[in-house]
């Protein structure tokens, strides 16, 4: 297992009301800055709504039981989780 890192972005608009959860290989020192400026590099697992709670994630690891230990989320936040490379 390896460990990979996984970033809440924030909404772009108050409409939308929730947030999407990306991931991306490895431990990213600064997820959102690196995300921001390489999406293409990151991929999207998951979604909370508004009150930060976990509406859905892709099974990865155990990316979701650490989403939830951090319940409620918020935008910026971010989850070191532990999967196998080829599995993201």
């Amino acid at each position: 297992m390896n460990t990979h890192t996984a970033v809440v972005v924030p909404a772009q608009t108050d409409v939308a009301s929730q947030c999407r959860i990306y991931a991306r290989y490895g431990s990213i020192r600064e997820p959102l800055h690196d995300y921001r400026k390489n999406p293409d590099a990151w991929h999207c697992v998951g979604m909370m709504n508004s009150e930060g709670k976990l509406v859905c994630c892709e099974p990865h690891g155990d990316l979701v039981e650490r989403l939830k230990e951090c319940e409620p989320l918020y935008g910026g936040m971010t989850i070191r989780f532990s999967a196998p490379e080829n599995e993201l």
